[in-house]
């Protein structure tokens, strides 16, 4: 439970740097941005970017490179182990080297979250 709610609070950071509205975030019928200008528009952009940056690098600090980057693959760019696996390299070959490495990269995420869990304090 705790591993799941990490993944989805990282899952949040992830999206508002990108710019993505969450479904927590939506309101049916409300423009909350209606009023503000074009530059304040990027400024904010500006500002959720160099934040979830910090919360990226304070992320990787506690995982590791390839723990953050497996996170920020499957959360943030919705791909699967294997796509991931692909990504990162090392799923070439027979397809039972594949489900090899795609299962070391979910086994890896896996980890990444439990450990964040216990570790991380957003």
């Amino acid at each position: 439970e705790a591993a799941y709610r990490t993944g989805r609070t990282y899952q949040r950071v992830i999206e508002r740097a990108s710019g993505l509205r969450t479904l927590s975030s939506w309101r049916d019928g409300v423009r909350v941005d209606a009023g503000i200008s074009g530059d304040q528009t990027i400024i904010s952009a500006l500002d959720r970017a160099s934040q979830a940056v910090r919360v990226r690098d304070e992320v990787r600090s506690i995982i590791g490179l390839l723990g953050e980057r497996i996170l920020a693959l499957t959360l943030g760019d919705g791909l699967t182990f294997t796509e991931t696996a692909e990504r990162l390299g090392g799923c070439g070959g027979e397809s039972s080297t594949r489900r090899h490495v795609a299962s070391f990269y979910a086994w890896t995420f896996r980890q990444s979250l439990e450990i964040l869990a216990a570790e991380w304090r957003p």
